[in-house]
């Protein structure tokens, strides 16, 4: 059986690595679009911050461990341009073709970075990978960065405000919301807004991002917040371009739908990871639920 898994995060890793356990005999190969793949994204925010200080242990499995551990043949740098349904074929970066039985999408998940007035600042920076990351760390270590605002009180925005503050930076966290946390009751979320006062992060809450001009976020509130560096983390959007143009089925909230066995409206197509809708365990809604 010839297995194609489209992404080499969590979801398509993991994939693999499983697949292979359950069939020794089957070719499986990843396509990773980017050069990276299995890394630890949970700990980016403390990688930043040096508290986890190298960088060998934000990648969870290395290429040659596939190959040489896994017979898995993983393709960096491959992109997936289309998805021939009918023939079973998949394009990789516009050259050329891999037959597959069965082909997982693991697509994952981009940044939202909206349209805002000066959003293109070189200062301002995403968090989703480790070449983001790595990024970062090289502004804060050839500036001298002094202030930082955080856009966005989600789990990202709350973790890199804690580890810009372990490095001694003035920081500023900006939610549109009344509270950090929003997926949380108000009663908990003051314990952790308390906390993140007492260490000297000023919170401006129920307020937006006007614009950034001259070394300042503009709110709606016409605050203005000083900045050195700023890192956006207002939430991502699902990677759907590929499924859309195969003609795959998405949900209610744009991402790939798939059923109760991760199965997409293709039956040999199956999906997972940041780009899908499941069903939510509680309320039974569509929901998604991207973590990584």
């Amino acid at each position: 059986m010839r297995v194609i898994i489209v992404g080499g995060g969590a979801a398509g890793a993991s994939c693999a690595a499983r697949l292979r356990r359950l069939d020794e005999n089957a070719k499986i190969t990843i396509l990773e679009r980017t050069n990276e793949v299995s890394i630890a994204n949970c700990g980016l925010p403390y990688y930043c911050s040096e508290v986890i200080n190298d960088r060998d242990k934000m990648i969870v499995a290395k290429p040659e461990i596939f190959k040489n551990l896994l017979n898995i043949d993983l393709r960096i740098n491959s992109e997936v341009t289309i998805i021939n349904r009918n023939k079973k074929t998949v394009t990789v970066n516009g050259e050329y073709e891999l037959e597959y039985d069965k082909l997982v999408l693991a697509l994952g998940a981009s940044p939202i970075v909206p349209p805002i007035d000066g959003i293109d600042d070189e200062r301002i920076f995403t968090v989703r990978t480790l070449n983001d990351a790595d990024k970062i760390k090289d502004f804060i270590k050839n500036n001298d960065v002094k202030k930082a605002a955080v856009i966005g009180g989600g789990f990202i925005g709350v973790e890199m405000s804690e580890n810009i503050a372990h490095l001694g930076i003035e920081i500023s966290l900006i939610e549109l919301s009344n509270q950090i946390l929003a997926f949380l009751d108000e009663d908990m979320v003051a314990f952790a807004q308390n906390q993140m006062r007492d260490n000297g992060i000023n919170l401006y809450l129920s307020d937006g991002v006007k614009s950034f001009s001259d070394s300042k976020v503009i709110l709606n509130s016409s605050k203005e917040v000083p900045f050195d560096m700023v890192i956006l983390a207002i939430g991502v959007r699902p990677e759907t371009t590929v499924a859309k143009e195969a003609g795959l089925a998405l949900g209610q909230t744009g991402s790939i739908k798939v059923n109760e066995f991760m199965q997409t409206s293709d039956a040999d197509i199956f999906a997972a990871g940041d780009s899908v809708e499941i069903k939510d365990f509680v309320t039974g809604a569509d929901s998604i639920i991207p973590l990584a």
